[in-house]
């Protein structure tokens, strides 16, 4: 009876690990950018603006891209400039706005316009044109993340002094009614949208932070997070990476910041 009792003992705790081995590993996502540069594309658009439509839903087709993550990653940062003119965007920023702005006060772009593309940091206007997105740039580091409960936890393998990690959480299927402006009548869909955007600087080029919850984003069918490192006080990125994320990942009650 003894050696029975000793037996079930050793075969519970057995499956107690078990279990929780099992437990971290699926809620443990990991995803790495590979040392070629990944693409950086950020839209700068607003619902208030006529002329964005089109260039969202170009910006949405990239849910379907092979690239997705790996080769690519569409951000769709909505400006508030234009809720003056009769409806407010409800994914507008005025951060957004001074981003778009920082990149015209360092020479990325030439002007401050909706819709606005900035690729790698350098405007871009081929997408008026129809032309292809530019040629992408040579072998860097590799950016690489896990994510384990609502812990964020990001490296850089190229040894740089200082960097700036930005992590966004993108939104997706976000239908808007446009009852004002110059999209009045009109139904928006976005995918892409920045629905939150931090940033921490590392001496190490390693970071641990906590993403947002979903209690202060809009409410997406999906969401997504993209992170690209530069030097602080530079938008030009040196290595962007990205993934889906299970609606668990983002259940926290506020941000956190602890950089390495």
């Amino acid at each position: 009876m003894k050696n029975y009792k000793i037996a079930l003992i050793i075969l519970t705790l057995s499956l107690s690990i078990l279990i929780n081995t099992n437990s971290v590993a699926e809620d443990t996502i990991s995803f790495s950018s590979g040392n070629e540069k990944v693409q950086l594309i950020e839209l700068y658009s607003s619902q208030g603006c006529s002329s964005c439509p089109p260039a969202e839903n170009w910006l949405n087709k990239f849910e379907d891209n092979k690239g997705l993550w790996n080769k690519v990653i569409p951000l769709g940062f909505h400006v508030d400039y234009w809720d003056r003119l009769g409806w407010k965007d409800p994914f507008g920023s005025k951060e957004y706005t001074l981003r778009q702005y920082a990149h015209k006060k360092t020479g990325n772009i030439g002007s401050v316009y909706t819709p606005g593309f900035v690729v790698d940091g350098s405007e871009w206007r081929g997408w008026f044109k129809g032309g292809s997105l530019p040629e992408k740039g040579a072998k860097t580091g590799v950016l690489s993340a896990k994510i384990t409960d609502n812990k964020l936890e990001v490296e850089y393998s190229e040894k740089i002094s200082k960097l700036e990690l930005n992590y966004a959480i993108l939104g997706f299927d976000l239908k808007t009614e446009i009852t004002r402006g110059e999209n009045r009548g009109r139904t928006l869909t976005h995918d892409f949208v920045v629905l939150s955007h931090n940033r921490s600087i590392s001496e190490g080029g390693k970071w641990e932070v906590k993403i947002p919850s979903t209690s202060s984003l809009a409410k997406s069918k999906k969401y997504a997070i993209a992170l690209w490192v530069n030097k602080p006080g530079d938008l030009d990125p040196i290595q962007s990476t990205g993934g889906w994320l299970p609606e668990e990942a983002l259940k926290v009650t506020k941000v956190t910041v602890n950089s390495k």
